[in-house]
C-alpha cells in the first residue's frame, strides 16, 4: 500500500501547477487533527523541506544536464509554461537547448 500511494503521488507531482501538495497537504492536515499529530506534523514538515530543496536543486540539475545556467533554466521553464501552458514546461528547455547548440556551433565554426 505505501508503494502504491508513493507511485500515485509521484504521478500527480508531474502535473504542472498542481503537484504533490494536492495530496500531501490535505493528508497532513487530516492526520494532524484526526489520526496522529506526530504523523501529520511529519508529513507537513517533509513537504515543506522537499518543496524548498526542490526549488534550489532542480534548476541546477537541469541546467547542468542541458548546459545552461540554472537561472536561465528557471526563467526559460517559467516563460515556456507561461506562453505555452503545461506543454511549455517541456518546450521551453527544449528550445533553449536548440538555441544553445546553435550558438555553440557558430562559435566553433567561427574559430576555424
Amino acid at each position: 500500500m505505501p508503494y502504491l500511494l508513493a507511485f500515485i503521488i509521484s504521478l500527480i507531482d508531474m502535473i504542472p501547477l498542481i503537484g504533490a501538495g494536492i495530496v500531501i497537504i490535505p493528508w497532513g492536515i487530516f492526520s494532524y487533527f484526526w489520526v496522529n499529530r506526530d504523523l501529520g506534523t511529519g508529513i507537513i514538515i517533509l513537504y515543506v523541506v522537499l518543496t524548498i530543496s526542490r526549488q534550489f536543486f532542480e534548476p541546477k540539475i537541469l541546467g547542468n544536464q542541458i548546459g545552461i545556467r540554472p537561472l536561465y533554466t528557471f526563467l526559460i521553464t517559467l516563460l515556456g509554461s507561461t506562453i505555452f501552458g503545461p506543454i511549455g514546461l517541456f518546450l521551453g528547455p527544449l528550445i533553449a537547448i536548440i538555441i544553445n547548440a546553435v550558438i555553440k556551433s557558430r562559435n566553433i565554426m567561427g574559430k576555424k
